[in-house]
């Protein structure tokens, strides 16, 4: 089971970068988590995503409240903060600020050796130069395999998420995503993972490659 798992994510991740075609870029986020009590988690993170000529277009704070209401349901309220400038440009950061408060909802299952993921969004896209003000809703699912043969506890993850917002007829963007993470002594956990965003513009389906890292820290 194990390296027929392994075997498919690997498929799975060749097959997406042969086929999809657009530019390639590189987004990492570092987080840190701190524990309240047994229900309550208070996270913030930072995010910088760099385009194909390592530009960095895009930046974010984010705080998040997660609280446990069920061994496997947590809701939560999150803020964040989007600073972001057109690829290419040196213009001001403030020009393009996003201010973004939202709900979440996470669900959590395991099946025989596979752990089941679900994440359901709610946000609220407020823009500072334009004072529009729109809804979108995320929701995201994800499958996780413990690689026990690899150190660090490692495993191996895949999923998809979509999003919808308000003014747009359906989904609009897609992220399909494949990839590794790891464990340090339930502290330290990093992700290493390939992203396929897809997005509608004027009825075509616009694909970038993505390089994730993720860092977090838990306190």
């Amino acid at each position: 089971m194990k390296n027929l798992f392994s075997g498919f994510l690997i498929s799975l991740l060749l097959l997406s970068l042969t086929f999809a075609k657009g530019d390639v870029q590189f987004w990492n986020t570092e987080s840190i988590s701190c524990r309240v009590n047994n229900r309550i988690t208070l996270t913030t993170d930072l995010e910088y995503r760099f385009d194909e000529r390592n530009n960095n277009y895009y930046q974010h704070t984010h705080v998040s409240a997660d609280y446990k209401v069920l061994p496997w349901l947590r809701i939560g309220p999150d803020f964040r903060q989007v600073y972001t400038r057109k690829p290419y440009s040196s213009q001001s950061w403030a020009r393009y600020t996003e201010y973004m408060p939202m709900m979440h909802a996470s669900l959590k299952a395991k099946y025989r050796q596979f752990d089941l993921g679900y994440r359901l969004r709610f946000e609220e896209r407020i823009f500072e130069n334009t004072h529009e003000q729109l809804w979108r809703l995320r929701n995201r699912a994800d499958i996780t395999y413990a690689l026990t043969f690899l150190p660090l506890n490692a495993a191996a993850f895949i999923g998809d998420e979509i999003f919808l917002q308000e003014e747009k007829t359906g989904v609009y963007r897609n992220w399909f995503f494949a990839g590794i993470q790891g464990q340090i002594k339930k502290i330290f956990v990093w992700r290493a993972f390939y992203q396929l965003q897809s997005e509608l513009k004027s009825d075509v389906w616009d694909k970038i490659k993505i390089f994730r890292l993720q860092l977090k820290l838990s306190m």
